[in-house]
């Protein structure tokens, strides 16, 4: 009896990966580390109301670097999403972006060098939070909510706040 209850106490003190803060990292490239940048709170991917997530990254390092985007639902639990099926390589100074789904929403006014460096995650109707990944600390990126008014056409934008791994500092 005092085993079972010895490995229930064991079973019950192992924590569960619980989502963006302690997830385990993927490779996104052999030989290379990969590295947890950023967070991002509030993503939303919801098809029936045609809002998305963009995000666009620039390197700012002096040799390429592969960077991925992994989302979580706002329950926590394991990612939604593989990012090594979706990781971009960026060359030095190049720009890259994703979109939670809806591609060609978040193409609108940028240029041609950025359409072939575009990766749609294909997600499921969800809100969470993302994390943005890379073999190199030398990126910047942004985030934003796009909604799309399929009546007037209109495309409305929102920033989303973006934060240092999972340390939140002033603004």
């Amino acid at each position: 009896m005092r085993r079972l209850l010895a490995v229930a106490a064991l079973l019950l003190s192992t924590s569960a990966y619980a989502g963006i803060a302690d997830s385990p990292l993927p490779t996104l490239q052999a030989g290379a580390t990969t590295m947890h940048l950023f967070s991002v709170p509030g993503i939303i991917n919801d098809p029936a109301t045609r809002t998305t997530t963009g995000f666009v990254c620039a390197s700012t390092s002096r040799s390429p670097q592969v960077i991925g985007i992994e989302t979580f639902d706002q329950n926590g639990g394991a990612p939604l999403n593989d990012a090594t099926l979706t990781t971009l390589t960026l060359e030095p100074g190049q720009e890259c972006s994703w979109t939670t789904g809806f591609p060609n929403f978040f193409s609108a006014g940028r240029d041609a060098s950025c359409q072939s460096l575009r990766a749609d995650l294909g997600l499921p109707n969800m809100s969470g939070s993302a994390r943005i990944l890379s073999t190199s600390k030398n990126l910047i990126c942004f985030a934003e909510l796009i909604a799309f008014d399929s009546n007037s056409g209109a495309v409305a934008y929102t920033n989303l706040t973006v934060v240092y791994k999972t340390k939140q500092k002033g603004q």
